[in-house]
């Protein structure tokens, strides 16, 4: 390392590394969901959403929701503070902000309220209104916030380059998460988290990098 990049990473402050959260989070998701689903051979990826890996009283299901959903949805949120101030003041970054960081508290907290039992959508079991509930308000936030993001760099030239993938990535993650999905809804829900964690890494990595 040169004595410039040196005195880069010393100038580096809390938020600036706490945007790396945001590389965490799909890492912590990826390795929690393999490692659980291992266990169950019966369990459909294309078929089952992550829930289902957390539903209570099945094997893995308190990994799965606690060390891997929770932790995801935290670091979601612990990031969203680092790419506001890199996207600059203004409302458009403050409300994405606000909606990325509010979405992954949703998506860690439908794992403090796991799915029940019975197969989505089974909202005959109490229980399972509230987990549902969360999970969708973190899928419309968290897909909702890369639209301010791209909209905020539409208004300053030297994050241009940011508007057109984010604008498409807040497209492609609500259609991915709200279109029916048919038979295989484990597939269309991870479709649109690797769309969002795309976006979401590249954009953390670069705030990062950008010091």
């Amino acid at each position: 390392m040169t004595g410039a990049n040196q005195r880069h990473t010393a100038k580096r402050d809390l938020l600036s590394w706490l945007a790396l959260a945001g590389v965490g989070s799909p890492i912590v998701l990826t390795i929690a969901t393999v490692m659980v689903a291992l266990g169950r051979p019966e369990f459909s990826h294309l078929r089952q959403t992550l829930s289902e890996l957390g539903t209570v009283g099945r094997p893995g299901a308190v990994w799965m929701n606690r060390l891997g959903i929770l932790p995801a949805g935290a670091l979601v949120l612990t990031c969203a503070p680092s790419l506001y101030r890199r996207f600059g003041q203004g409302w458009r970054s403050a409300t994405g902000a606000v909606l990325l960081g509010v979405g992954g508290a949703c998506l860690g907290g439908s794992a403090l309220t796991p799915w029940q039992g019975g197969l989505p959508p089974d909202f005959s079991i109490p229980g399972n209104v509230l987990h549902a509930a969360l999970a969708i308000a973190g899928f419309l936030l968290i897909g909702t916030a890369p639209l301010f993001f791209g909209l905020q760099a539409r208004q300053r030239s030297q994050l241009a380059r940011w508007s057109v993938p984010s604008l498409a990535a807040s497209v492609v993650i609500l259609a991915l998460a709200f279109v029916p999905p048919g038979i295989y809804p484990g597939a269309f829900q991870r479709a649109a988290l690797l769309v969002f964690y795309a976006w979401l890494s590249a954009v953390s990595i670069w705030t990062w990098r950008q010091g």
